[in-house]
């Protein structure tokens, strides 16, 4: 039983010493709440700027360091994610585009990074994001390289400099566990 252990610790550490510092990960679990959980001052602020919203939800996003708070709902057409600290700060609002609203020298430059990353590239979900730092783009990617295929989430400036590239680990669930 000690060697299987042992084994085992040997091989976690092998595939942790494979993911580099410079590429994070994205370990978040996310879970829809009921309204009253929300934090108010949040929850004002959003029935104030989007009079009308429909279909909002509710989530707690917990990750490694942190806690935030997430409404998703649509406005206008259009879908939207309004992100808070838990003290009802306004962290970011996120509106779902698609790819091919971005500027083209900027989705020239985004395009230019990914044909570094990946031999084969399929964009999942496209976002503008709208905060402190100004406007970004957020762009998770199924990426293929030489060997195997994995999600990523992209942050680029507004002119298409990459900010940060973070794999995606996604937790398993009653879904995935038979």
């Amino acid at each position: 039983m000690q060697i299987l252990f042992k084994i085992a610790i040997v091989f976690f550490i092998f595939i942790m010493a494979g993911n580099t510092p410079l590429q994070a990960q994205k370990v978040e679990v996310e879970k829809q709440i009921a309204q009253k959980e929300f934090p108010k001052n949040a929850l004002r602020l959003i029935l104030q700027d989007f009079p009308g919203a429909k279909k909002m939800k509710f989530y707690r996003e917990t990750a490694a360091d942190s806690t935030t708070y997430e409404a998703k709902f649509r406005w206008n057409a259009s879908r939207y994610s309004v992100e808070f600290l838990p003290n009802g700060s306004l962290m970011d609002i996120e509106k779902k585009i698609k790819l091919q609203t971005i500027p083209l020298a900027t989705l020239t430059r985004i395009r230019s990074q990914w044909a570094e990353d990946f031999k084969k590239v399929k964009v999942i979900k496209c976002q503008e994001q709208k905060s402190a730092e100004g406007i970004r783009y957020e762009i998770e990617v199924k990426g293929k390289k030489k060997i195997g295929v994995d999600l990523y989430e992209y942050l680029f400036e507004s002119d298409g400099r990459l900010v940060q590239k973070r794999k995606i680990i996604l937790q398993p669930n009653d879904m995935t566990l038979y």
